[in-house]
């Protein structure tokens, strides 16, 4: 029974190693691979729906996509590059982290 127990955990843990050896992330340095490698049609935001400022908590959606993250205590911000030297590729809002807390 003892042993039983052994193979059993050895067994899981063997397959929990052979899938972290193939999730690993992925790098493109072209956009027609990126775009190719989507699940469905790109779309661009530009958050200019949005207030400046306004915070985008994990699981708020914006122009019909739902951002979903994890980022140990920051929150994403729309914010404005009027008068800043920021340069945006779609509009005058974009997509930034701020701590909660702050």
């Amino acid at each position: 029974m003892e042993r039983n127990v052994c193979l059993i955990v050895i067994g899981i843990a063997g397959l929990m190693l052979f899938d972290l050896a193939y999730s690993t992330p992925q790098s493109y340095t072209d956009q027609a691979a990126f775009s190719a490698a989507l699940p469905g049609t790109a779309t661009t935001v530009d958050f200019d729906s949005a207030l400046a400022d306004t915070l985008i908590l994990s699981g708020e959606s914006v122009d019909g996509i739902t951002f979903n993250y994890a980022l140990e205590g920051v929150a994403l911000k729309v914010s404005s590059a009027s008068g800043t030297s920021y340069s945006t590729t779609s509009s005058t809002q974009f997509l930034g982290g701020r701590g909660v807390n702050k």
